[in-house]
C-alpha cells in the first residue's frame, strides 16, 4: 500500500488456493472473493477473448487460456480519486461457484451451487498523485490466476498467453509502444532430398504432370 501510494505499479496474480488480498484491494476499488470460475464444456478451463473494444493493457489477449480461477470485479462506486476498469471477462458458458475452498471443498457437490457467467477475471485500478506534467499515476492490475504465465499454458500456439503477460507488464511500465501482439515464429521446416530424389523431382513436374 505504501508503494502504491507513492505512485508504484503492481501486477498481482492471485492463486485460487491462496489468499484473496481483499483487505489490500478493497480501498483500490477491486473486489475478490473465495470463489471459483470454470467452464464445464472446456473440462474446467476458461477461454477468454479480449475483443475489439478491449483496454490497451489486454489488447494482445486475442485468445487466452486460464485454469479455474478467482473472479476479480470492480467495486461500484469506486473510491474517490480511483478509476477502476474490468479488463477481461469469462465466456457465456462459464460458471461461478461462490464460497468455494479448493483445498477442502468437494467440487462435484459445489457445482450444484454454481451461478452462470460471464464475470470479470481481471481489473485495473489507477490513481493520479499530484497535478501537472510531473504527476505520477499509481497502477494496480489484479488477475484471478497466475498459471496463465506458466510454461504449461504458455506453450500452446493457438493461445496468446505470453502476449497477455507481456502486455500487462509493458502497460504498467508505460511502454505503450510494446503493448501489442508479438509476431509469431515463422515455420522454418525444411525438406532434405537424396540425390536420386532430386533427379526424380523435375521429371515428375516437367514430364509426368503435363502428360
Amino acid at each position: 500500500t505504501d508503494y502504491l501510494d507513492k505512485g508504484g505499479r503492481v501486477l498481482l496474480l492471485l492463486n485460487p488456493t491462496g489468499p484473496s488480498f481483499s483487505d489490500l484491494l478493497q480501498p483500490w476499488g477491486i473486489k475478490t472473493q473465495n470463489d471459483l470460475v470454470l467452464d464445464r464444456a472446456q473440462q474446467g478451463l476458461v477461454v477468454v477473448e479480449a475483443g475489439r473494444g478491449a483496454h490497451e493493457a489486454v489488447k494482445p489477449a486475442v485468445r487466452v487460456l486460464f485454469q479455474p480461477l478467482r473472479s476479480v470485479t470492480a467495486i461500484t462506486p469506486a473510491p474517490t480519486g480511483i478509476t477502476v476498469t474490468e479488463l477481461l471477462k469469462s465466456g457465456p458458458g462459464s460458471e461461478v461457484i461462490p464460497n468455494f475452498d479448493p483445498k477442502s471443498g468437494d467440487l462435484r457437490a459445489a457445482l450444484g451451487t454454481a451461478k452462470p457467467g460471464p464475470i470479470s477475471l481481471a481489473a485495473l485500478a489507477e490513481k493520479s498523485l499530484g497535478t501537472g506534467d510531473n504527476a505520477r499515476k499509481a497502477k494496480l492490475i489484479v488477475v484471478g490466476d497466475h498459471t496463465f504465465m506458466a510454461d504449461q499454458l504458455a506453450q500452446f500456439p493457438d493461445f496468446y498467453n505470453p502476449d497477455l503477460a507481456v502486455g500487462l507488464i509493458n502497460y504498467l511500465g508505460e511502454e505503450d509502444a510494446l503493448v501489442e501482439i508479438a509476431p509469431k515464429d515463422e515455420n522454418t521446416e525444411q525438406a532434405f532430398l537424396t540425390p536420386d530424389q532430386g533427379r526424380l523431382l523435375p521429371l515428375i513436374h516437367l514430364v509426368d504432370f503435363p502428360l
